[in-house]
């Protein structure tokens, strides 16, 4: 659970960190007796200001091919308009449409998810505020006929405009059913306490009560303790550890019944732009070939990995084995990176629909892998 819920805040910070420095590399390590060891590494690439790539590697001795490749694209609001995601050779895809009013506040997203098993939905969420703060969120889908009410958010706040009440509810088709709440407290503005609240069907509910403490203005570490048999229990214990603003390590830890044992540990790196996916001090033990996303259109990243420093060329060929252009034919440092390809020949004329074969070649090593190029 420590894991996921790690992944979980990786990848909502690099979201929220729209328009500032963003994470190029989250490493996840997982305890194991008596250290620490790898688990799953996630690489951001960020094509432009309003898109994002997440690969997702497991550890096997090695990282490997990514698990999971997601990407998604955001607009100038900082909102998302389109997101992919590719695992197990399936894809599922989504499609939102965006209206604001004219202060410029959300009030409807119409998004049209594509399943990885090829069924398609349509979804609606509607926005109401008061001033100025959101207090209703209402998801519907369509039936074919009309929007149907599917479950709602509704939020509260204090005079000071800190969030108290988050209240998520279903509706049944005939009255709306209560399945969460979180209610906050706040000390100098800053949130100290929150309570969440948590009910399943024929099962009965389940509490959890999160403590927040400081440094300055940042979270130092949170608390959390489970309702269990009429009594608060302890649980767990998150750790933050930050450069100036940026979130660079996180530890879980969970309780054992006398004292907090580690669970899992983040670590992020940020400051290449996202224009390589590199592990600190962590060097690829085999090379490795792929490109994402595929098909393309206009460009696509190819990505390889180094065990050391090395002459290579990269090298697109048409289904015909003529030669279209060559991306690289330099030295290179050990480690992971990116090139993209825009789609044109060596005289940057874009080049017509079909398959390409990509080339990667060094002294001791060549591989091809085909990519699908579409308009």
């Amino acid at each position: 659970m420590g894991k996921l819920v790690t992944i979980v805040i990786v990848i909502l910070l690099s979201i929220s960190l729209f328009g500032q420095t963003k994470i190029d590399s989250t490493i996840i390590f997982a305890w194991e007796d008596s250290g620490w060891g790898k688990d799953q590494k996630l690489g951001y690439l960020y094509p432009n200001e309003f898109s994002t790539i997440l690969s997702m590697y497991m550890w096997d001795a090695g990282w490997g091919d990514a698990d999971m490749i997601s990407s998604w694209t955001v607009n100038e609001h900082g909102d998302e308009t389109y997101s992919k995601t590719e695992m197990f050779g399936m894809i599922s895809e989504t499609t939102i449409e965006n209206t604001y009013d004219n202060n410029g506040k959300l009030v409807e997203s119409v998004s049209v998810n594509t399943s990885m098993f090829g069924t398609v939905d349509t979804t609606r969420d509607v926005y109401t505020y008061e001033n100025d703060n959101l207090i209703e969120n209402l998801s519907q889908v369509w039936n074919s006929t009309d929007w149907e009410d599917k479950y709602r958010i509704l939020y509260s706040y204090d005079n000071n405009n800190n969030q108290i009440e988050f209240i998520s509810e279903n509706w049944d088709g005939s009255a709306w059913s209560m399945d969460m709440k979180m209610t906050n407290s706040y000390t100098n503005n800053k949130i100290s306490q929150s309570i969440t609240e948590t009910w399943y069907p024929m099962l009965d509910s389940t509490k959890t009560k999160t403590y927040f403490f400081y440094n300055d203005d940042k979270i130092d570490f949170t608390e959390s303790e489970n309702y269990v048999n009429k009594t608060w229990a302890k649980y767990d214990k998150h750790i933050y550890t930050w450069n100036n603003d940026l979130l660079a390590e996180l530890i879980i830890q969970e309780w054992n019944g006398s004292e907090y044992i580690n669970q899992s540990k983040s670590i992020n790196y940020y400051g290449t732009g996202g224009t390589a996916i590199d592990d600190i001090n962590e060097t690829p033990q085999t090379f490795s070939l792929s490109n994402y996303p595929n098909p393309f259109n206009p460009e696509t990243n190819i990505s390889f990995e180094l065990p050391k420093d090395q002459v290579i060329t990269l090298k697109i060929y048409d289904i015909m084995g003529n030669l279209v252009t060559t991306l690289t034919d330099n030295k290179w440092s050990a480690g992971s990176h990116i090139i993209t390809w825009n789609g044109t020949n060596k005289n940057h004329i874009k080049v017509p629909s079909g398959i390409y074969i990509y080339i990667l070649e060094s002294s001791d090593y060549k591989e091809a892998k085909r990519c699908l190029l579409v308009k």
